[in-house]
């Protein structure tokens, strides 16, 4: 037998369902069809569930700071009226301040990301110069909220998170002024728990008792 021959298998059409029109496709081989439903799985594995960032008008009606804010450029308004002029444009630098403040705030609220899937949490930050972080959801420890009177007339929190991925050896992730935080809470600990379960993960706490003296 020749060692430069080359054996050139019929191509049969495989045939395949198309899972997002109920159409049957047709592959070359099981082979290009097994390829095709690893590549669509692993899409559809993460795909995102929620993606948000704290939010600037919860931080403006829900925090003493965005509420002293919004006071202060109206303050600049009345002022400004009140006197009829007389002081000048100097009361509309209170509300030239209060728009700094504002967009100072807008800025930091653009510069993180968050971003989950039923594997990770995602964590984006930056504007310019920018990095990415991952947190294993089977990694994650505890989901805590903590939120003020204030906070719950906005319907807003903060969402911390502890795990024991590298992302937060030095700390919690903290993610504040979060809209909707109870629903994401709970939505990220179910994410979690099914994480947990599909890895076979379970946690064990470990309590330290005092041993007896040696006599």
């Amino acid at each position: 037998m020749n060692p430069h021959s080359r054996i050139e298998l019929p191509s049969v059409p495989y045939r395949e369902p198309c899972y997002n029109c109920d159409e049957p496709k047709f592959y070359c081989s099981p082979q290009w069809a097994m390829l095709a439903r690893s590549s669509r799985g692993s899409n559809d594995m993460e795909q995102a569930h929620d993606t948000f960032r704290s939010s600037l008008g919860g931080w403006l009606r829900g925090t003493a700071a965005g509420l002293a804010t919004v006071l202060l450029g109206i303050a600049g308004f009345a002022l400004m009226i009140a006197k009829g002029g007389d002081w000048g444009a100097w009361p509309l630098a209170l509300t030239g301040l209060a728009v700094l403040l504002v967009f100072f705030k807008w800025v930091q609220v653009m510069s993180s990301k968050y971003e989950i899937t039923p594997e990770r949490l995602i964590v984006r930050r930056g504007i310019i110069f920018k990095s990415i972080d991952e947190i294993e959801l089977y990694r994650i420890k505890d989901v805590r909220m903590d939120f003020s009177l204030l906070n719950q007339t906005a319907g807003i929190g903060t969402v911390c998170l502890t795990s024991s991925d590298e992302t937060t050896r030095v700390g919690d992730l903290v993610m504040r002024h979060i809209s909707n935080a109870q629903a994401r809470r709970e939505e990220l600990r179910r994410l979690v728990d099914t994480a947990r379960r599909q890895r076979g993960v379970r946690e064990i706490d470990m309590v330290h008792e005092d041993l007896p003296p040696h006599a």
